[in-house]
């Protein structure tokens, strides 16, 4: 069975719950055994997921959909592959995806791409209109590292992300909360502050660092 799901003004009141008009992006769902009831709209089944949304592909284990509140809940082993001209990987423990606010959130994420490998107990992902993501937050003891001949390590209470223009990286990044950050290499470092700012080049490498509060 599949299903679109996307903003509707007319929800279940709309008796075919027919495409929306204008409709973007919509997160489409693959799935099995799903029970519904035709009273409230809802549904669910805890068969696997196949999803498809505008910057990822993967799947999960069992679905909840409450039609009232317009969320989505993907039950557990939440795994993506995101689109765009640099690979990379997503999973997490369970996800949430609502219309109000348009936003994904997620349990457990682990984001891994090329040496870069990003964790924390919970990320929100933020959407636009068109159900890109404009900028990711990221809380709860979040983790950074990246491997190789220069390894960074660095970890803070709290994290946020701003996606670039181009869709295929960041452009900015802030990380707040006893910022702790150690570098190895030729010339190891290790820097303690209350937040640090990082700029990205249009190579998605950084550009610009700023360490601020009790440096």
């Amino acid at each position: 069975m599949r299903i679109d799901l996307e903003a509707n003004p007319e929800g279940i009141l709309k008796p075919d719950q027919s495409k929306p008009e204008g409709m973007k992006n919509p997160i489409r769902l693959v799935t099995s055994n799903l029970v519904f009831n035709q009273k409230t709209g809802n549904a669910f089944t805890p068969a696997k997921v196949e999803l498809r949304m505008a910057q990822a592909t993967g799947s999960a284990i069992g679905v909840h959909y409450f039609a009232k509140d317009n969320v989505l809940t993907l039950d557990s082993h939440l795994d993506l592959a995101l689109t765009g001209s640099r690979k990379a990987t997503l999973q997490a423990t369970r996800g949430v995806i609502s219309k109000e606010p348009r936003q994904v959130v997620l349990d457990e994420p682990r984001l891994a791409q090329g040496p870069q490998r990003m964790e924390a107990h919970r990320a929100t992902l933020y959407l636009r209109e068109d159900n890109t993501v404009d900028h990711v937050v990221a809380t709860d003891d979040v983790q950074a590292h990246v491997t190789g001949e220069s390894p960074v390590n660095a970890r803070a209470s709290r994290a946020e992300f701003a996606v670039n223009e181009a869709q295929d990286g960041l452009s900015h990044a802030v990380f707040q909360g006893d910022v702790q950050v150690e570098s190895g290499g030729e010339r190891p470092s290790r820097t303690s502050a209350g937040r640090i700012d990082l700029n990205f080049s249009s190579r998605n490498e950084i550009s610009k660092v700023r360490a601020s509060e009790n440096v």
